[in-house]
């Protein structure tokens, strides 16, 4: 009987199968987590460099690139902090965005993408 039983693979695919199930879920979902930052980071990128661009060529004001940058991120997050900087070069207009990276977490099993900053910058002559 013994015998028998150690010969059957009845079932062996399904164990196996189990076993690396949560390792192909765990990679898959910070697989798209990276994705997403990198997303959201471009994102704000390109909000922060057509807000620079905006108000270097004076089509808006200084003031209002909170506000344009939260407009133009084409994704919905909370906690974007937007800086306006002045250099020691009075014809520059700089503007840094951050955002922590717990508000871009979607998937993030491992809690990888808990800790730190989305940060984007653009420094433009003005015009």
């Amino acid at each position: 009987m013994l015998k028998k039983f150690l010969k059957d693979a009845k079932g062996v695919v399904a164990i196996e199968f189990g076993f690396i199930l949560p390792i192909i879920v765990i990679v898959a979902a910070q697989t798209l987590q990276f994705g997403w930052s990198i997303y959201v980071n471009h994102a704000l990128l390109d909000a922060v460099r057509s807000t620079t661009r905006s108000v270097s060529v004076g089509e808006i004001e200084m003031a209002d690139a909170s506000a344009t940058i939260s407009s133009r991120l084409m994704v919905n997050i909370s906690g974007v902090t937007v800086q306006t900087t002045s250099t020691e070069d009075p014809d520059t207009v700089t503007i840094t965005a951050s955002v922590p990276k717990a508000n871009v977490s979607i998937s993030d099993i491992l809690g990888m993408f808990q800790s730190g900053q989305l940060t984007s910058s653009s420094t433009m002559r003005l015009e």
